[in-house]
């Protein structure tokens, strides 16, 4: 305090009182014109069981003044502002090595390390345990791998998983991992177990005919065609895998049933029954001259097989198609041409096939 007055002040009841309810007093004062004093509280001890953050504390005096006769007037009673201060816990020394380690496995990114670390170690297990199909696995393992690296490149770009459902969605996408690693080897099981059991065999010309992979196939390949013709909007899927007919697009139906072609019997034969006989009988044809003309083109129409049931699937779920047709004309078409189609393709080829060899004998 300083007196800036030109008489003498007299500073007494100096009190510094917390919000805790614990008061400290000073020494009384007398200051001269001009002359300043500073009261100080070396020894303030904060109690144990106050809690911590923001707390206050208020500087309170009684004033008074000389006055002409020599006495003290009356003294008022004053206080500052309060001022704010905030409380924080003492220094605690660090966690050992074992506390650190617990503390880091229980937080989210802890959390997340460890089952980046498990799946890992089960997709290198899956890996070596089925040698017969690595090169299948090593490319389904490189995918995952990849999907494990991406998730290390974001954490170490600095992104903190604070939020849980943050943290949550990452451990799904984990779990999903160690997922898809899992079940990997019985999907490649199933998959090699359909290919010989339908295209492998009817395709085949070393082997015995058969009609039944013949009939598989052609299922194959007409529920695909029947499904990706009405489920996905017409114009645009045939414009993408024909980029010639981008010129003629105005003039190709928008969807399958739109055509007055395609909606007749015999459009909807030419378009969604022919095509698998057409593929399989060329293909043994070609066969004859080079064993293993046509693999990669068959793998990829299973694959279309397999995405066209997962278009069925999510369609008949959502009860409508990306292309506006009604699933119930979907559902016709299965039923009169996709299925008789099936029993009556593997009989004509089969029939072909014995007039051709007949001829050549």
């Amino acid at each position: 305090m300083q007196n800036i007055a030109s008489i003498f002040v007299r500073f007494s009841q100096v009190q510094l009182e917390f919000d805790w309810n614990q008061t400290f007093a000073g020494p009384q004062r007398i200051l001269a014109p001009g002359e300043s004093y500073e009261w100080e509280f070396p020894n303030c001890p904060i109690p144990e069981d106050t809690w911590l953050g923001n707390h206050t504390f208020v500087f309170s005096f009684s004033l008074s003044w000389a006055e002409a006769a020599g006495n003290w007037s009356r003294e008022n009673r004053l206080s500052l502002p309060p001022t704010y201060f905030l409380v924080e816990p003492s220094p605690q020394p660090g966690p050992g090595p074992l506390e650190a380690l617990t503390a880091f496995l229980s937080s989210p990114l802890g959390i997340s390390a460890f089952l980046l670390t498990m799946t890992l170690v089960v997709i290198v297990a899956l890996t070596i345990m089925a040698p017969w199909r690595r090169k299948t696995l090593e490319r389904v393992g490189s995918i995952v791998l990849s999907l494990i690296a991406f998730v290390i490149l974001w954490y170490s770009s600095g992104k903190a998983l604070q939020p849980w459902w943050v943290a949550a969605v990452v451990w799904f996408i984990e779990f999903s991992m160690i997922f898809i690693a899992v079940i990997s080897i019985p999907l490649v099981w199933l998959h090699k177990k359909l290919w010989s059991e339908s295209f492998g065999r009817a395709v085949d010309t070393a082997r015995e005919l058969s009609p039944g992979a013949i009939g598989l196939s052609c299922f194959m390949l007409s529920f695909a065609v029947c499904t990706l013709g009405f489920l996905l909007p017409f114009r645009e899927v045939l414009v993408t895998l024909v980029p010639l007919l981008q010129p003629a697009a105005p003039l190709l139906p928008v969807s399958f049933t739109q055509s007055a072609f395609l909606n007749s019997y015999t459009g909807a034969i030419l378009a969604i029954v022919l095509p698998g006989p057409a593929i399989l009988f060329g293909l043994r044809k070609m066969r004859e001259w080079n064993p293993r003309t046509g693999r990669t083109t068959l793998e990829i129409l299973q694959v279309i097989f397999y995405a066209s049931v997962i278009l069925a699937l999510c369609s008949w779920a959502s009860g409508s198609a990306l292309s506006g047709e009604l699933l119930e004309n979907y559902r016709i078409a299965l039923v009169l041409f996709v299925l008789p189609g099936s029993l009556i393709a593997p009989l004509a080829i089969c029939l072909q096939i014995a007039i051709s060899s007949r001829r050549k004998e």
